[in-house]
């Protein structure tokens, strides 16, 4: 982006990244933002549904009571990151 500082740059990385880091797993948003090979929302948006995919896995929306759940423990998982990270 031209006319923008790097330092602005990440900073906006950072924040794409944790605007829909609560749609996929820890680990995925964790290497996105600071693994060795960190990258964009978009990026990361792609690798996690790729991974999901491999996986076999879907969107359970028949158990709505399994999406609370995952729901609460990637909140918790994301607010202990964000703690740590401090």
């Amino acid at each position: 982006m031209a006319g923008v500082s790097p330092e602005a740059a990440e900073q906006r990385r950072l924040q794409e990244i944790s605007e829909i880091a609560g749609l996929f797993d820890l680990e995925t948003v964790r290497a996105a933002m600071y693994g060795p090979e960190a990258c964009t929302a978009q990026e990361m948006a792609y690798r996690a549904l790729r991974k999901m995919a491999a996986e076999g896995r879907q969107s359970d929306v028949e158990n709505p009571a399994a999406i609370e759940a995952q729901a609460v423990a990637d909140a918790r998982a994301w607010n202990q990151l964000m703690a740590d990270t401090r």
